[in-house]
C-alpha cells in the first residue's frame, strides 16, 4: 500500500511538474507577444483594416503574430521551424487569419502533414479542417470564413473547402496545377489538365465530404 501511495504520488508531481513548465511556455510566449508593437514589429506578410498578420525572424524560421488594430494587442499565432514544423502560408481576411499547421520529418519531401486552421483574432476562437499528408500550395480566405486550399502529397493533389457544414473535397489528381487556386466573390478557381475549372461555394456543398 505505502509503495502505491508513492507511485501515484510520483505521478502526481511529475503531472504537476509537467503543467508547471507548459503554463512557463505559454506565459513567455504572451511576455513575448507584449513586448511586440502591434505596427511596426516584425515583417507584414498581409494586412487589413482590422489585423495586421507580420512574422519575426528569418523566413523559415520564425514567429507568426497576429495584430487586431483595434486595441493594438499582438496575439501569438505560432513558431515556424525550420520550414517544416507551424504555421506556413499564412493568409487575412478582415479579422480571420488561415494557416495550414505543418508538420514535416526531416526529409521534407517524404513526409508531410497538415492542417488547415482559420483563427478569429478578434474573439479567439478557431476552426479547424482535418489533418491529412502533403503540404499546402496555395490558400485563399474570405472575410465570412470560408477558406480554401491545394495540398499535394507524393501520390495526389487535392482541391478543398471548409464551409460552415465542413470540408469538402472539390478536386483530386496529379494534373492540378497547386498554385492556380484563386476566389473572385463566391467562386472558386484553379487548372487542372491545362483547363480552368470553378465552383461557387454553393455549388461545392454538393461535393463530397472525406
Amino acid at each position: 500500500m505505502t509503495n502505491t501511495i508513492r507511485l501515484g504520488s510520483v505521478g502526481a508531481l511529475v503531472a504537476l511538474a509537467l503543467l508547471a513548465v507548459t503554463s512557463l511556455g505559454v506565459d513567455a510566449e504572451a511576455r513575448h507577444a507584449s513586448r511586440l508593437k502591434c505596427l511596426t514589429s516584425g515583417t507584414t506578410i498581409d494586412a487589413s483594416n482590422q489585423v495586421r498578420l507580420f512574422q519575426v525572424g528569418e523566413d523559415g524560421d520564425h514567429e507568426l503574430y497576429a495584430c487586431r488594430l483595434r486595441g493594438r494587442r499582438v496575439r501569438p499565432l505560432g513558431y515556424f521551424v525550420e520550414a517544416r514544423q507551424g504555421p506556413d502560408q499564412a493568409t487575412l481576411a478582415g479579422r480571420l487569419v488561415a494557416f495550414d499547421y505543418l508538420t514535416c520529418s526531416r526529409d521534407q519531401l517524404v513526409s508531410c502533414s497538415g492542417t488547415v486552421s482559420v483563427f478569429d483574432v478578434g474573439k479567439r476562437r478557431e476552426r479547424l479542417a482535418r489533418t491529412v499528408p502533403g503540404r499546402v500550395k496555395s490558400l485563399v480566405l474570405t472575410p465570412s470564413g470560408v477558406v480554401a486550399w491545394i495540398r499535394t502529397a507524393p501520390d495526389s493533389t487535392a482541391v478543398s473547402v471548409l464551409l460552415k457544414d465542413g470540408e469538402h473535397i472539390l478536386a483530386t489528381g496529379n494534373d492540378i496545377d497547386p498554385s492556380s487556386l484563386a476566389r473572385a466573390g463566391s467562386r472558386l478557381y484553379w487548372l487542372q489538365a491545362g483547363t480552368p475549372r470553378s465552383v461557387t461555394f454553393n455549388e461545392a456543398r454538393a461535393y463530397p465530404r472525406p
